[in-house]
């Protein structure tokens, strides 16, 4: 047994020398290859432009506490080739240019919520303030389509609350005239029948008013700005000061890497290579 571990450990003694042996030997090859692939990473940490993300939570609008769509059906018509204006593509343009029809969408980073009205938007600009900026145009974007789904809605409302106050004004005389003829009214044994009629007549109406009265409150507090308003920033844009990406000394770091890795797997073919061709020429 002992002398069975001390082959082991020689061999791996050995085998270690080789790999040492082989590194040495192929130094140049692989300093090549290691300078080859730094010089890569460097050119692409140099010419590649910096991105800045920012994310905005937006929530649909509002009508009387119901969204006039939802945040899935919004994510899917952002996605449409007409959907953004010649204005809000020309503020998110990379380049100064207006983005083609269509890849404004295709950029945009989207995630809708599950339990609320929200839909997240992501963008990567040059700068975080061109990011904030194309963010806040899209939203106007949203806000003005939202605004044809919402202005019939809001029209049916705002009819309904006046006819609401209308009826409110009316039964309101009334409840007060019958009060008025309920307190002048002398009640005899003769009179008995009329006056309970006309009792059950003003009960009924003054319900009739409590009832408009709370239906008309539902109505201003639905129309309120609480409950209707625009399509709306959730929080306050999120717009980082650092560039998103791999860090320049990493992508350096993986650069060299990679150039070594290639070279030593390159030299150990081509050792393979040298090893077996005399063979196959036998």
């Amino acid at each position: 047994m002992p002398n069975k571990n001390n082959d082991d450990v020689a061999d791996a003694d050995i085998g270690l020398i080789e790999m040492v042996q082989f590194l040495i030997d192929n130094r140049s090859w692989i300093a090549v290859w290691t300078f080859v692939a730094l010089l890569l990473g460097s050119l692409y940490v140099f010419f590649k432009p910096a991105a800045f993300e920012a994310t905005a939570s937006i929530q649909v609008a509002m009508v009387s506490g119901e969204a006039v769509e939802t945040a899935a059906v919004l994510n899917e018509k952002i996605k449409l080739p007409l959907y953004f204006s010649t204005g809000t593509l020309q503020t998110c343009a990379v380049d100064g240019k207006p983005s083609p029809t269509g890849s404004l969408a295709q950029t945009l980073k989207t995630q809708v919520s599950k339990n609320a009205p929200f839909l997240s938007l992501t963008v990567a600009m040059p700068t975080p303030a061109l990011a904030q900026n194309c963010l806040m145009a899209i939203l106007t974007d949203i806000q003005t389509q939202q605004a044809y789904l919402a202005a019939p809605v809001l029209a049916k409302q705002r009819n309904l609350l006046e006819t609401v106050k209308s009826k409110l004004a009316f039964s309101e005389e009334i409840a007060k005239f019958l009060s008025s003829q309920q307190a002048n009214l002398n009640i005899s044994n003769e009179k008995f029948s009329a006056a309970a009629m006309l009792l059950a007549t003003t009960t009924a109406k003054d319900n009739e008013v409590k009832e408009l009265r709370a239906q008309l409150m539902n109505l201003e507090t639905g129309l309120s700005a609480t409950q209707t308003k625009p399509a709306s920033l959730a929080a306050p844009i999120n717009a980082p000061a650092s560039p998103v990406g791999l860090h320049a000394g990493l992508v350096l770091l993986l650069s060299a890497f990679l150039g070594f890795l290639s070279a030593v797997l390159s030299a150990l073919a081509r050792s393979a290579w040298l090893h077996i061709r005399p063979q196959l020429k036998k």
